[in-house]
Protein backbone atom coordinates (compact mmCIF):
# COMPACT_ATOMS: atom_id res chain seq x y z
CA UNK A 1 0.00 0.00 0.00
CA UNK A 2 1.54 3.10 -0.94
CA UNK A 3 1.41 6.09 1.59
CA UNK A 4 -0.62 8.56 -0.63
CA UNK A 5 -3.12 7.84 -2.75
CA UNK A 6 -4.94 10.25 -5.19
CA UNK A 7 -7.60 12.71 -4.82
CA UNK A 8 -10.83 10.61 -5.14
CA UNK A 9 -9.11 7.22 -4.78
CA UNK A 10 -11.21 6.11 -1.45
CA UNK A 11 -14.59 7.39 -2.98
CA UNK A 12 -15.05 4.16 -4.80
CA UNK A 13 -15.31 0.78 -3.22
CA UNK A 14 -13.79 -1.03 -5.26
CA UNK A 15 -10.12 0.49 -4.20
CA UNK A 16 -11.39 0.14 -0.59
CA UNK A 17 -12.02 -3.70 -1.33
CA UNK A 18 -8.67 -4.14 -2.90
CA UNK A 19 -7.26 -2.71 -0.45
CA UNK A 20 -8.12 -4.64 2.10
CA UNK A 21 -8.21 -7.85 0.64
CA UNK A 22 -3.89 -7.41 0.15
CA UNK A 23 -4.24 -6.33 3.76
CA UNK A 24 -6.35 -9.76 4.93
CA UNK A 25 -3.80 -11.72 2.36
CA UNK A 26 -0.62 -10.46 3.89
CA UNK A 27 -2.08 -10.95 7.10
CA UNK A 28 -2.71 -14.95 5.96
CA UNK A 29 -6.59 -14.98 7.54
CA UNK A 30 -8.77 -14.71 4.35
CA UNK A 31 -11.90 -15.08 6.07
CA UNK A 32 -11.79 -12.32 9.40
CA UNK A 33 -12.49 -8.80 8.49
CA UNK A 34 -9.65 -7.01 10.52
CA UNK A 35 -10.71 -4.22 12.99
CA UNK A 36 -9.41 -0.33 13.01
CA UNK A 37 -6.64 -1.20 16.04
CA UNK A 38 -5.38 -4.14 13.55
CA UNK A 39 -5.25 -1.84 10.60
CA UNK A 40 -3.79 1.35 12.25
CA UNK A 41 -1.06 -0.95 13.70
CA UNK A 42 -0.20 -2.07 10.37
CA UNK A 43 -0.21 1.11 9.17
CA UNK A 44 -3.38 1.46 7.43
CA UNK A 45 -5.19 3.79 9.43
CA UNK A 46 -5.99 5.37 5.88
CA UNK A 47 -8.21 2.27 4.89
CA UNK A 48 -9.87 2.33 8.35
CA UNK A 49 -10.93 5.63 7.59
CA UNK A 50 -12.27 5.01 4.08
CA UNK A 51 -14.15 1.42 5.95
CA UNK A 52 -15.62 3.93 8.01
CA UNK A 53 -16.54 5.81 5.39
CA UNK A 54 -18.56 3.17 3.39
CA UNK A 55 -20.40 2.22 6.09
CA UNK A 56 -18.70 1.06 9.15
CA UNK A 57 -16.30 -1.92 9.72
CA UNK A 58 -19.71 -4.67 10.01
CA UNK A 59 -21.43 -3.32 7.16
CA UNK A 60 -18.06 -3.41 5.05
CA UNK A 61 -17.16 -6.89 6.08
CA UNK A 62 -20.68 -8.29 5.70
CA UNK A 63 -20.50 -6.82 1.72
CA UNK A 64 -17.57 -8.66 0.89
CA UNK A 65 -18.72 -11.65 3.14
CA UNK A 66 -15.98 -11.86 5.81
CA UNK A 67 -16.71 -12.63 8.98
CA UNK A 68 -16.99 -9.69 11.77
CA UNK A 69 -16.11 -11.06 15.16
CA UNK A 70 -15.75 -7.30 16.45
CA UNK A 71 -18.62 -6.76 18.43
CA UNK A 72 -19.46 -3.76 20.38
CA UNK A 73 -20.87 -3.59 24.51
CA UNK A 74 -23.68 -1.12 24.32
CA UNK A 75 -22.67 2.03 26.64
CA UNK A 76 -22.85 1.09 30.37
CA UNK A 77 -22.86 -2.87 29.50
CA UNK A 78 -19.76 -3.33 32.35
CA UNK A 79 -21.01 -1.46 34.85
CA UNK A 80 -23.51 -4.15 35.58
CA UNK A 81 -21.49 -7.47 37.19
CA UNK A 82 -23.55 -10.09 35.81
CA UNK A 83 -22.51 -8.94 32.52
CA UNK A 84 -18.98 -9.30 33.47
CA UNK A 85 -20.09 -12.57 35.09
CA UNK A 86 -21.56 -14.48 32.12
CA UNK A 87 -18.84 -13.43 29.95
CA UNK A 88 -15.81 -14.92 32.65
CA UNK A 89 -18.17 -17.76 32.65
CA UNK A 90 -18.06 -18.51 29.20
CA UNK A 91 -14.82 -17.99 28.58
CA UNK A 92 -13.43 -20.41 31.12
CA UNK A 93 -16.21 -23.50 30.22
CA UNK A 94 -14.42 -22.57 26.46
CA UNK A 95 -10.93 -21.75 27.40
CA UNK A 96 -10.35 -22.10 30.87
CA UNK A 97 -10.55 -25.03 34.01
CA UNK A 98 -13.75 -24.86 35.42
CA UNK A 99 -13.91 -22.96 38.62
CA UNK A 100 -10.69 -21.35 38.27
CA UNK A 101 -10.29 -17.57 37.98
CA UNK A 102 -8.42 -16.91 34.10
CA UNK A 103 -5.38 -14.98 34.39
CA UNK A 104 -5.10 -11.54 32.36
CA UNK A 105 -2.21 -13.16 30.19
CA UNK A 106 -5.52 -16.43 29.07
CA UNK A 107 -7.76 -13.54 28.50
CA UNK A 108 -5.40 -12.16 26.24
CA UNK A 109 -4.22 -14.57 24.27
CA UNK A 110 -7.40 -14.88 22.87
CA UNK A 111 -7.94 -11.28 22.53
CA UNK A 112 -10.30 -10.19 25.29
CA UNK A 113 -8.51 -6.99 26.70
CA UNK A 114 -12.20 -5.74 27.47
CA UNK A 115 -12.55 -8.10 30.27
CA UNK A 116 -9.03 -7.57 31.86
CA UNK A 117 -10.10 -3.76 32.21
CA UNK A 118 -13.18 -4.95 33.62
CA UNK A 119 -12.13 -7.33 35.48
CA UNK A 120 -9.06 -4.25 36.96
CA UNK A 121 -12.23 -1.76 37.59
CA UNK A 122 -13.87 -3.67 39.63
CA UNK A 123 -11.35 -4.44 41.77
CA UNK A 124 -8.56 -6.67 40.46
CA UNK A 125 -8.90 -10.85 39.81
CA UNK A 126 -8.64 -11.66 43.36
CA UNK A 127 -12.28 -9.75 43.91
CA UNK A 128 -14.09 -10.72 41.11
CA UNK A 129 -13.15 -14.23 41.63
CA UNK A 130 -14.01 -13.99 45.25
CA UNK A 131 -17.58 -12.70 44.35
CA UNK A 132 -17.91 -15.15 41.55
CA UNK A 133 -16.96 -17.83 43.74
CA UNK A 134 -13.83 -18.93 41.25
CA UNK A 135 -10.58 -20.11 42.74
CA UNK A 136 -8.02 -17.95 42.03
CA UNK A 137 -4.32 -19.42 41.06
CA UNK A 138 -1.75 -18.63 43.37
CA UNK A 139 0.12 -16.28 40.98
CA UNK A 140 -2.81 -14.45 40.70
CA UNK A 141 -3.61 -13.54 44.16
CA UNK A 142 -0.44 -13.02 44.91
CA UNK A 143 0.44 -10.45 42.51
CA UNK A 144 -3.63 -9.08 43.11
CA UNK A 145 -2.80 -8.95 46.96
CA UNK A 146 0.31 -6.83 45.98
CA UNK A 147 -1.55 -4.53 43.61
CA UNK A 148 -4.34 -4.23 45.74
CA UNK A 149 -2.68 -3.46 48.67
CA UNK A 150 -0.30 -0.73 46.82
CA UNK A 151 -3.21 0.69 45.10
CA UNK A 152 -5.76 0.71 47.64
CA UNK A 153 -8.02 -1.36 45.32
CA UNK A 154 -10.73 -1.57 47.97
CA UNK A 155 -13.44 -0.23 45.99
CA UNK A 156 -16.15 -2.20 44.25
CA UNK A 157 -17.14 -2.23 40.41
CA UNK A 158 -20.19 0.30 40.64
CA UNK A 159 -17.72 3.01 42.82
CA UNK A 160 -15.44 2.54 40.36
CA UNK A 161 -17.62 2.81 37.26
CA UNK A 162 -19.04 6.49 38.96
CA UNK A 163 -15.20 7.95 39.56
CA UNK A 164 -14.79 7.04 35.94
CA UNK A 165 -17.42 9.20 35.09
CA UNK A 166 -17.07 12.02 37.21
CA UNK A 167 -12.89 11.93 36.13
CA UNK A 168 -14.72 12.57 32.47
CA UNK A 169 -17.11 15.13 33.73
CA UNK A 170 -14.19 16.57 35.03
CA UNK A 171 -11.77 16.65 32.33
CA UNK A 172 -14.36 18.10 30.05
CA UNK A 173 -14.64 20.71 31.25
CA UNK A 174 -10.99 21.55 32.90
CA UNK A 175 -11.62 21.16 36.02
CA UNK A 176 -8.00 18.79 36.08
CA UNK A 177 -6.30 19.85 39.13
CA UNK A 178 -8.98 20.28 41.72
CA UNK A 179 -10.71 16.77 40.14
CA UNK A 180 -7.58 14.46 40.13
CA UNK A 181 -6.83 15.83 44.02
CA UNK A 182 -10.50 14.84 44.72
CA UNK A 183 -10.89 12.31 42.95
CA UNK A 184 -7.53 10.36 44.41
CA UNK A 185 -9.28 11.02 47.83
CA UNK A 186 -11.87 9.60 46.75
CA UNK A 187 -10.12 6.50 46.03
CA UNK A 188 -9.76 5.86 49.81
CA UNK A 189 -13.51 5.60 50.67
CA UNK A 190 -15.20 2.36 50.65
CA UNK A 191 -18.78 2.64 49.82
CA UNK A 192 -20.97 1.97 52.38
Amino acid sequence: MSAIKPPGYWDDFANVECELRAFIAQRGDALTMPNYVELKRSGYATLSYAISRNGAFEAVAERLGLEWTHTRKPQGFWADFSNLERELRAFVAQHGQLGIMPTSKQLLAVHRSDLVKVIYRCGGSRAVAERMGLKAGARTQHQQTKVMAGAGLTLNCRWRWFLAQLERFLYRFDYRYFGLVWIKSLHNIVPG
